[in-house]
């Protein structure tokens, strides 16, 4: 059934109705006959043409086509319409983002370790605002920017500011102090269980 499916494009209650019409036609008949019922060209035209949805789509901005629901409500092309578009190869999934995006997202990843960083390796940090529009806009975006001397491991003015190194001392510190607790855990429930032994042996 799967493999029909997939082969001819169709759902699993067409499948079930062409079987259905021959295994009654042979048994009134002797004869399967699944042949359309409607005969030339039938059902409704294509509201749009593909060579006219592609520069529909194109023409909104970027983050108004993300999803199909996005795509339909920015374009006014129904979502049947979009997706069977994409089962027959007439559109692609691409991500077509300004190269500059992802420099802002790298901007962005660098500010998140460093305030990371700053709390030993924690996630509850408050990002700062990096500006990174005006920047653009003032031509002087720094796609490098500078590390906070309080997280690096070295000294600011014997070396550079090595953010990579200080995020696996922070981690390396925090599983040590992991360790310690589980280690203090350890003998705190030898203790207890040496005290219960004693209480038994005072009993008797």
């Amino acid at each position: 059934m799967k493999l029909l499916m997939h082969e001819f494009m169709v759902t699993q209650q067409t499948i079930s109705r062409i079987w259905t019409r021959g295994r009654d036609s042979a048994a009134s008949t002797g004869c399967a006959k699944v042949s359309s019922r409607k005969k030339g060209r039938c059902g409704a035209p294509p509201k749009y043409a593909t060579t006219d949805v592609r520069p529909i789509i194109t023409s909104t901005q970027t983050a108004d086509r993300s999803t199909f629901r996005s795509m339909s409500s920015s374009t006014g092309v129904p979502k049947t319409s979009l997706w069977r578009l994409l089962q027959a190869k007439k559109l692609s999934r691409r991500t077509n983002l300004p190269w500059r995006v992802l420099d802002k997202t790298f901007m962005t990843l660098q500010k998140v370790k460093e305030e990371s960083m700053k709390v030993q390796g924690d996630n509850v940090y408050k990002l700062p605002y990096l500006r990174k529009d005006v920047q653009e806009k003032a031509g002087v975006r720094e796609l490098r920017p500078s590390c906070d001397p309080e997280v690096a491991s070295c000294d600011p003015e014997v070396a550079s500011c090595d953010p990579e190194v200080a995020a696996l001392e922070a981690l390396e510190s925090r599983l040590a102090d992991e360790d310690l607790v589980d280690e203090m855990a350890e003998l705190f429930n030898t203790s207890s269980d040496f005290a219960q032994v004693e209480n038994i042996v005072a009993q008797k």
